[in-house]
């Protein structure tokens, strides 16, 4: 049961590397979330035995097995629509999301009320068909109720580790590329390399505490430190500009800036040997959200085939910091790569 269980959430899981932007109110089955498929399976048979118990104790096997029948089944195609479609449907504004499910759940329960009608001679059969579509929706609220959002995310242990993996994942090729610099001025420049080493020792102090979320001051002071780093090699050719707007106290993510910033300079910096248009980093806020736009030029021969890792494992964290209450917009054309992000604001 366990292998089952195990196969039919690796066919529904999104390993594509595709930034996502999801409704804020979406709150339909993530079916590649631990435990969503066992869940939804129970749910379905506990409302199964639910609706057995309350009807007559003497026909309580045929109720069963018409309940097998209708709600088993639903259940059923709903979970391949929410595993198949739910991606797609994230886009959608929720009211078509709602839409959908509906006319999904209304034309099920016609077509196969209509063929039990066949067998019913007592009730009419506008009015047989009137319950089992009353009784099939509410069946259906009931089980999507309990898939809010906060269900979905998980235990909390399991969604710091998965934190932790995703922030982890980001070390090595950050740091390898940090030495490399490093060791090509250690000897000519020492003073310079000293002084790189601090904001090195700062960027990586800041790792070991892998706090999910730190204040916007300390979130820019890292990324500067970061961006004086990466100046070692690039010298005047990377330029930035800081737009910044935030309140020391905002809270932001930890590392969010560096990722967005290293994908900025790979493809907007490093592919040319000029001097381009500076990087443009904006963050701001109003009562609800805060905003964090990060544009670059964008180099012809640097196009951005899948976005790499560095994006996909950004948008998965605020995916897990903020499940469905933030954007992760890319927009890109022959010119400039833009990154925005939406995330709630908050103050420590």
């Amino acid at each position: 049961m366990k292998n089952i269980f195990h196969l039919f959430k690796q066919k529904f899981s999104n390993k594509s590397s595709e930034a996502i932007v999801y409704d804020d109110r979406w709150f339909f089955p993530t079916l590649d979330r631990p435990g969503v498929i066992r869940r939804w399976i129970i749910g379905t048979i506990s409302l199964i035995v639910f609706g057995t118990i309350n009807a007559d104790s003497q026909e309580w096997a045929y109720h069963f097995i018409s309940l097998c029948q209708s709600w088993g089944v639903l259940s059923f195609f709903l979970l391949i629509f929410f595993g198949y479609g739910g991606r797609w449907l994230r886009k959608l504004p929720i009211g078509w999301s709602w839409v959908s499910w509906i006319v999904m759940t209304i034309t099920f329960s016609l077509i196969m009320g209509s063929v039990d009608s066949l067998q019913n001679y007592d009730t009419p059969i506008y009015i047989f068909l009137l319950i089992r579509l009353g009784r099939d929706i509410l069946f259906v609220c009931i089980l999507l109720f309990l898939f809010d959002g906060q269900h979905r995310r998980g235990s909390a242990s399991w969604v710091k580790t998965r934190l932790d993996n995703l922030q982890t994942r980001m070390r090595p090729h950050f740091l390898f590329n940090i030495l490399n610099n490093l060791a090509e001025i250690v000897r000519t420049e020492p003073e310079k390399a000293e002084d790189a080493l601090l904001d090195l020792a700062d960027i990586s102090r800041s790792m070991l505490r892998q706090d999910p979320e730190i204040k916007a001051v300390q979130e820019k002071e890292q990324a500067e430190a970061y961006i004086r780093l990466e100046k070692i090699r690039f010298e005047d050719r990377l330029k930035v500009e800081w737009e910044w707007d935030l309140g020391d106290n905002v809270r932001l993510p930890a590392l969010m800036l560096q990722p967005l910033i290293e994908n900025a300079i790979k493809y907007g910096v490093e592919p040319t040997s000029k001097s381009e248009k500076p990087i443009l980093i904006k963050g701001w806020n109003d009562d609800s959200y805060v905003y964090i736009m990060i544009k670059n030029s964008m180099i012809e021969s640097a196009k951005i085939k899948g976005n790499g890792i560095t994006l996909p494992n950004l948008e998965e964290r605020l995916q897990w910091l903020y499940p469905n209450k933030h954007w992760f917009r890319i927009k890109q054309n022959s010119d400039y790569f833009e990154v925005i992000i939406k995330i709630p604001y908050k103050t420590i």
